[in-house]
C-alpha cells in the first residue's frame, strides 16, 4: 500500500494536472491532496484559516496532515510555511494512538511520504542557492581574469611599442655610417 501511495504522490507532485480519478486507489489523504492542488488559491487560503483555528470536529492527525498539505503545496508555499508543515508532519508521524487499520493510517502514510518530499524540496532549494553562489563566484572570477587579460594585453602592446622604438633608434644609429 505504501508503495502505491508513493507512486501516486510522486505523480501528483511531478504532474499536478494528473487527476486521482484515474487512480484505482481510494485514499482520503490523496483525495484531499488532489483537492488542494486543484482548488483556487482563495479556497485553499480559506481552508488554511479553518484548519489553523484548530477545529474540534476534525481528528488531530487528519487536521495536522491537511494543514501541512495546505501550507506546502508548491503554488503557495514559502519556506516558513514549509517548515511549519514539516513540524506538523513530524507530529503526525510520531503519533502512536491511531489504529493502523483506520483511514487515519492513510494520513500517517501520506505524512511520511510528504515529509520526505518536503525535505527533498528544501535540499534542492538549498542546492540551487549554493549553485547560484558558485556561479556568481565563477562569473566574478571570469571577469577578474578578463580584466587581468586586458591589462596584460596593454602591457604587451606597450612592450611592443618600446621594442619598435628601440629598433628604430638602433636603425637610425646604423644609417649614418
Amino acid at each position: 500500500m505504501l508503495t502505491g501511495v508513493a507512486l501516486v504522490i510522486a505523480a501528483c507532485t511531478n504532474f499536478p494536472a494528473m487527476t486521482l480519478k484515474s487512480s484505482t486507489t481510494s485514499n482520503p489523504a490523496l483525495d484531499y491532496y488532489h483537492w488542494v492542488l486543484s482548488s483556487p488559491d482563495k479556497t485553499v487560503a480559506e481552508e488554511r484559516k479553518k484548519l489553523e483555528r484548530n477545529a474540534e470536529d476534525i481528528d488531530p492527525i487528519v487536521r495536522m496532515t491537511r494543514l501541512a498539505m495546505v501550507l506546502s503545496v508548491p503554488k503557495l508555499t514559502i519556506p516558513q510555511d514549509e517548515e511549519q508543515a514539516m513540524t506538523l508532519l513530524d507530529r503526525v508521524i510520531q503519533a502512536k494512538d491511531a489504529d493502523p487499520q483506520s483511514a487515519y493510517s492513510d494520513y500517517r502514510e501520506f505524512s511520511i511520504l510528504w515529509r520526505d518530499m518536503l525535505e527533498t524540496r528544501q535540499e534542492m532549494r538549498h542546492n540551487v542557492i549554493l549553485m547560484k553562489q558558485e556561479l556568481t563566484a565563477e562569473k566574478d572570477r571570469i571577469n577578474k581574469l578578463r580584466q587581468e587579460n586586458r591589462a596584460l594585453l596593454k602591457q604587451i602592446e606597450a612592450l611592443k611599442s618600446i621594442e619598435q622604438q628601440i629598433n628604430q633608434r638602433e636603425q637610425s644609429r646604423e644609417k649614418p655610417k
